[in-house]
């Protein structure tokens, strides 16, 4: 039987160029899109063997459908690949509590959901092929690093990697890996969608309020001419194409060379220093 890979969020993005490489590699790849337009749109660029889903990991029943579809259809999951996620720009005096409960719903609860449900079935993989079979959850540098005017997303992203940890201990006797990704800046909708957030923020605060606006005009226009010095979305893909591979795959995957840079800048150079590099890359 082909290996069946379930990928959230494969509408745009890393999500979308790793479902497609997957399928021309020859898995048998479950495409979950938040709308049919994404779904179709995505099938006009595979083989006909991928199938798309209806898959907001906000939503339980989206969830439940998701698995009784894979269970009753193939009764095992190879891997788990939980994508889905996005940004949310804003001074963190002025955080919208529902925008940033939603970033956690989707960063994190929407991985600890999918994740629970989907663990029989890919023990069920493990167990009948004597193989690992492989959770990749996709986290970000900002999983290491907590960075100004996205304190939820990077709230997020923290929990993923802490999940990632606890998990990939704890299901190794049953035969499933876990590994993090944890992506630099790449070149997807999201570095835009992020520089427009913060643009869209400036005119909310009233005379009286600490002045924001000049910060976040940095940040929207940093973020647009880092754009060029980003990775394309292959190298991601291609680290997850390595994990697939691999029997034993190790735990933590940094992908980029900013990944890299700011990953050993953080680790290594006094905090101080530290905040004080990012404050000054963030016009702080």
């Amino acid at each position: 039987m082909e290996k069946v890979v379930l990928i959230t969020g494969t509408s745009t993005g890393i999500g979308k160029y790793t479902a497609l490489k997957l399928d021309k590699l020859g898995y048998k790849v479950i495409a979950g899109v938040r709308k049919n337009s994404d779904g179709e749109s995505l099938k006009t660029q595979a083989s006909p063997k991928m199938e798309y889903i209806i898959l907001d990991v906000a939503e339980d029943n989206h969830i439940n459908q998701s698995f009784e579809m894979i269970k009753n259809n193939y009764g095992e999951l190879y891997s788990l690949i939980n994508n889905a996620g996005y940004n949310y720009v804003e001074p963190f005096e002025f955080t919208d509590e529902e925008k940033a409960r939603k970033v956690m719903e989707v960063n994190f609860f929407g991985l600890y959901k999918m994740t629970q449900k989907f663990i029989p079935l890919l023990r069920n993989y493990s167990t009948k092929n004597k193989d690992t079979s492989k959770i990749i959850n996709i986290g970000s540098i900002g999983s290491t690093v907590g960075l100004p005017f996205e304190s939820f997303y990077h709230a997020s992203k923290f929990a993923v990697l802490g999940l990632s940890e606890a998990l990939s201990i704890e299901l190794a006797p049953q035969k499933i890996k876990v590994c993090a990704v944890l992506p630099g800046g790449i070149k997807t909708e999201f570095a835009k969608k992020s520089s427009e957030d913060a643009i869209s923020a400036l005119n909310k605060y009233k005379d009286g309020d600490y002045d924001y606006k000049a910060n976040l005009e940095y940040y929207a226009q940093n973020a647009q001419k880092l754009e060029k010095f980003m990775s394309e979305p292959e190298i991601v893909v291609n680290v997850i194409e390595k994990i697939l591979r691999q029997k034993n795959p190790q735990f933590q995957h940094l992908v980029g060379v900013d990944a890299k840079s700011i990953y050993n800048i953080n680790k290594f150079m006094p905090k101080a220093l530290t905040h004080a590099l990012f404050s000054k890359m963030f016009g702080i």
